[in-house]
Parts: structure tokens; sequence; C-alpha cells
């Protein structure tokens, strides 16, 4: 009976987190196609567009509670 119940608990945790990672996705990409339309990428100018896009991404995870330092020194 106790197995049973533990089963059930993360039957829920499993069912819950992939909803919960499928809304990050959504998320994220809803914001990346937003601001790639909104900026004019330059195929020639490559570490300047990627630093865009990079800013852009690290002002969104630190808007999410995330350090700037946390996410900029991680390897």
């Amino acid at each position: 009976m106790i197995f049973q119940g533990l089963f059930n608990i993360l039957d829920l945790y499993s069912n819950e987190i992939d909803l919960f990672y499928d809304g990050i996705d959504k998320y994220f990409k809803e914001r990346v196609m937003n601001f790639i339309e909104g900026n004019s990428l330059e195929k020639y100018n490559l570490k300047e567009e990627f630093e865009k896009v990079s800013s852009f991404l690290i002002n969104e995870f630190t808007k999410l509670g995330f350090e700037r330092e946390e996410i900029e020194n991680t390897e």
C-alpha cells in the first residue's frame, strides 16, 4: 500500500513536470521568435548577433529570478 502511494506521487510528479517543461519551452520559443522578428539579424556579423541574442536571453532569465552572475559564469 505504501509503494502504491509512492508510485502515485511519482506518477503525478512526472506528469506535472512534463507540463512545466513544455510551458517553459513554449515561453522561450515565443520570446525568442518575437525578439528575432523585431531585430534584423545579419549573417555576416555573427559575433555581434550572438551578443545581442545572449544579452536578450540573460535579461529574460534575470526577469525569471536567476542571478546574472550565475548565468554568465555557468560552463
